[in-house]
């Protein structure tokens, strides 16, 4: 079970828990700046939403990062610019790896990771480990429009990886910011995306016959 982790001052490092984008701005500068002048596809030619029959072709259309900077600020009136990040890596036919990390005002955020999988209509589903004390278990859907990726808490099971301002529940990207991951290598090399692939793995052979 991820334990929760709450940002108080908007001032970040690259410690364990924080998405790997915000540690590799040095590691792909030169790229990453190129790549951002030069936008993706328009979200008209993409592929349909409502694609049931093609999630390898819709995933193909939506993995990269996605970054959304906003206006933020404390409650002693300090300002600054937060940024929400989601990530998506194709890592089967039908399912994805993500990760995303949000940040809310006063220095609140939420942050989870792991396998979301194809489930029909453009929405690809996330069950975290089932917390063994409680019973309960966070469920996350990354739900995919001609124009955006909108991830849904529809359960409000996740919270517990949220500060108190934070919730996943209807935190949108605009398909259009899609950029390249050029930080790939990294990305694979991380704890988090192993651990979830290792889940992948233990879960298609207990579905085999």
């Amino acid at each position: 079970m991820n334990t929760l982790t709450t940002n108080t001052h908007p001032i970040r490092s690259c410690i364990a828990g924080m998405l790997l984008s915000l540690c590799a701005s040095t590691y792909a500068a030169s790229t990453t700046a190129t790549a951002q002048l030069q936008p993706e596809k328009s979200a008209t030619s993409l592929v349909a939403a409502d694609n049931t029959t093609q999630p390898a072709q819709l995933i193909e259309q939506i993995d990269g990062v996605y970054k959304k900077r906003f206006a933020n600020g404390l409650v002693d009136g300090t300002s600054y610019t937060s940024e929400n990040i989601l990530e998506i890596v194709r890592i089967a036919e039908d399912a994805v790896y993500f990760k995303t990390h949000l940040e809310f005002y006063n220095g609140h955020s939420c942050a989870q990771n792991g396998v979301a999988r194809f489930s029909g209509a453009g929405v690809f589903v996330f069950y975290a480990e089932r917390d063994s004390s409680t019973d309960q278990q966070c469920r996350l859907q990354l739900e995919v429009s001609d124009k955006r990726v909108t991830i849904k808490d529809p359960d409000h099971s996740c919270q517990e990886y949220c500060g108190m301002r934070g919730s996943f529940d209807g935190a949108t990207f605009e398909r259009g910011a899609r950029r390249p991951i050029r930080y790939m290598t990294l990305l694979k090399n991380s704890a988090e995306y192993k651990a979830a692939i290792k889940a992948l793995e233990t879960l298609e052979n207990s579905d085999a016959p």
